[in-house]
């Protein structure tokens, strides 16, 4: 089975897999919430051009798995970098 980071494009890497800039402090914990709704659906948006081939190649169950697997992974990365720029 391919893992999230086993297939790389022309530049090296798969775009879910490049850390979201820190382009800004997050101040308040509602800020953290709609950002972090805002990163989870790029990744997904991101991840489709994939999950269709593994869809075609493997069938639903296994892309679903696939993609569930992956946006657990790189939310909790994510997560991470976001509480890092959250000011308290």
């Amino acid at each position: 089975m391919e893992t999230p980071t086993s297939l790389a494009t022309d530049d090296g890497i798969q775009p879910w897999m490049s850390p979201i800039g820190a382009a800004y402090p997050i101040r308040h914990m509602s800020s953290l919430r709609t950002e972090y709704r805002r990163i989870r659906d790029l990744r997904r948006e991101q991840m489709q051009p994939e999950y269709e081939r593994r869809l075609r190649m493997s069938g639903e169950a296994a892309a679903d798995a696939w993609r569930e697997d992956t946006l657990r992974d790189v939310a909790k990365r994510d997560l991470r970098d976001l509480r890092a720029r959250l000011t308290r």
